[in-house]
């Protein structure tokens, strides 16, 4: 497949996986591969995810996050709850690889210190505390 991201897939024996189209990428890397895949419901969903969401470093990198392991089926991705959270996901995916911080302001802080500091007057922590702040005020008063 031309222009698609590295692949790190690999068969259960140790040798690499042939990915053929982005359909076979997104199924290698979405769901848990086993030789029970029913190859062409796999595809058709594929398919279906790629309309929505196309960047394949997306689902190599982030879009698996949404379960704690590998689903065995590509249907799991399309239940509401999560096309909710592949939305958000990749909403903030796609926003997040264009940021640029190598052009970012460093400000320096100050060693000394800026401005006065300011106080404020004691609470009474306990009743000990306010019976004896009560006798001070009744003798100034």
């Amino acid at each position: 497949m031309k222009n698609s991201p590295d692949h790190n897939v690999r068969h259960k024996d140790g040798t690499k996986v042939n990915i053929k189209s982005k359909n076979h990428f997104l199924i290698y890397h979405a769901i848990s591969v086993s030789s029970k895949i029913f190859w062409p419901k796999e595809i058709k969903l594929a398919k279906k995810l790629l309309e929505s969401f196309p960047n394949l470093e997306f689902w190599r990198d982030s879009a698996v996050g949404i379960f704690d392991r590998k689903p065995k089926s590509l249907t799991a991705y399309l239940t509401s709850e999560n096309l909710k959270s592949l939305h958000y996901k990749y909403h903030s995916y796609t926003k997040m690889k264009d940021l640029d911080f190598s052009n970012r302001k460093c400000y320096s802080l100050e060693e000394g210190k800026v401005g006065d500091d300011k106080t404020f007057p004691r609470k009474d922590k306990n009743i000990l505390d306010f019976l004896r702040n009560a006798e001070k005020e009744n003798k100034e008063n």
